[in-house]
């Protein structure tokens, strides 16, 4: 048995559909999805959506950020719907990320093929902020990790704030799966991601490119990634310690086929100062395909996207 559990929120309570697209695309690949709103209100049209295009959906208060959504629906289906959960295979993501811009199905197979042992977890994309974790805006899990997961949700203290839902949620979700054993991989490890961006010519041509544009101001992806690449490239240590290829390569890995999924953020917030990213972007309007088309991802991403159109 496959779950999805999936965190969304939206203050208005108005439909988002790229939320549907993802629901949809859980669906033909043959995952059952759980969808848990906590907006303080959700209009008819929202509804109708999760009706429509969810296995089942619930509501919820909005505290405690998306650990608590993802606490409260597990044990929902536990509960509610009779699942032996820790006998399935579970992904817990939330409405953070435009896309899939590659089918799901596709993105599982990926991570089954670098699956090493039974007692693995899996995100999207790692970071070494602090310690390395894998970002808990997507997070797959298959037995015996998944009753791990569990475990730690439920034995999770409150959460007033979102450093505290970096630092207890996300950072010490991946502490407890190393503590007890899992081994964390991600589809576009941190340490795999920056040599590919960093290496554009030789190492010595790379370094000069990098390091002159460092001297211009004029980056070639932005100040941060730039930085990272600069220290890979030199051999400094910890060179990946102050990037988050999420944001910073984030459209870059879209366009390689690399990750199916980007960050709102990433186009809401740009916070990198990317070059790439659009301005002024009413990101609560977009659909799957406005970001394909701004992005200029390929034709075959875009269909991988599309919902009724």
């Amino acid at each position: 048995m496959k779950w999805v559990v999936y965190a969304a929120y939206r203050a208005d309570g108005n439909q988002s559909p790229h939320v549907v697209d993802q629901l949809i695309d859980y669906r033909r690949a043959g995952w059952k999805t759980l969808l848990v709103d906590a907006s303080p209100v959700v209009s008819a049209e929202r509804q109708r959506d999760w009706s429509e295009s969810a296995t089942a959906w619930m509501q919820r208060p909005n505290i405690g950020y998306d650990f608590a959504s993802y606490r409260d629906g597990i044990e929902h289906l536990r509960s509610a719907c009779r699942i032996d959960i820790d006998a399935a295979s579970l992904i817990m993501t939330n409405d953070s990320c435009f896309g899939p811009f590659i089918p799901m199905a596709d993105i599982v197979v990926r991570l089954e093929e670098r699956r090493s042992g039974d007692l693995v977890v899996h995100g999207i994309t790692d970071s070494y902020e602090f310690h390395h974790h894998l970002q808990s805006y997507w997070v797959y899990s298959r037995p015996p990790a998944v009753s791990l997961v569990r475990r730690f949700l439920l034995d999770l203290p409150p959460i007033h704030g979102v450093q505290e839902a970096i630092h207890r949620g996300e950072l010490g979700l991946s502490r407890y799966l190393a503590e007890n054993g899992c081994a964390l991989q991600a589809l576009c490890p941190t340490r795999e991601i920056i040599p590919r961006f960093a290496l554009l010519h030789s190492r010595p041509l790379s370094i000069l490119e990098f390091g002159l544009r460092r001297r211009l101001d004029a980056p070639r992806y932005n100040r941060e990634t730039d930085r990272a690449c600069l220290r890979y490239l030199r051999g400094k240590p910890d060179p990946f310690a102050n990037v988050n290829i999420s944001i910073g390569l984030g459209a870059e890995m879209l366009r390689a086929k690399l990750s199916p999924l980007l960050k709102r953020r990433l186009l809401a917030e740009n916070p990198y100062d990317a070059k790439s990213i659009p301005s002024d972007l009413d990101v609560d309007s977009l659909t799957n395909l406005d970001v394909a088309r701004l992005l200029r991802v390929g034709s075959e991403r875009q269909s991988a996207c599309r919902r009724f159109w």
